[in-house]
């Protein structure tokens, strides 16, 4: 109840992610995901980021997200998120430490070349 008070239902659940894994960075895409309405998300997640309480990390085209550590309200905000039930730390298996750098492409990874969708076996060719 309390939580609802303080924090919209999109708010509660992005600062709940974010702060229940501080050490982590996720992706625009991951934290809609986990937070449903794109829309609200990309909104909060502008309005935390010019408060300070979230640092933004663009790597090309991919941008990141993570609770500010240096925040001066880090561990006030932790422990105001952990008693009204928003602090959300289960997910240990996404938890991602650094982004991943996607491997280069070799000429040899190409997939195998389809088989033809017109069966020739019949055709005679003279």
């Amino acid at each position: 109840m309390l939580a609802g008070v303080l924090f919209g239902t999109t708010r509660q659940r992005v600062l709940g992610w974010l702060f229940g894994h501080p050490e982590s960075t996720f992706y625009l895409r991951e934290i809609i995901r986990r937070c449903g309405a794109p829309g609200a998300v990309q909104r909060e997640l502008a309005t935390l980021v010019s408060a300070g309480l979230l640092v933004r990390i663009a790597q090309g085209r991919l941008v990141y997200f993570q609770a500010n550590g240096a925040c001066s309200v880090f561990a006030e905000l932790t422990a105001l998120l952990a008693r009204t039930g928003c602090l959300d730390a289960s997910a240990e298996g996404s938890r991602r430490k650094q982004p991943a750098a996607r491997p280069a492409r070799r000429p040899t990874d190409r997939p195998a070349a389809r088989p033809s969708a017109v069966d020739n076996s019949w055709a005679v060719w003279s």
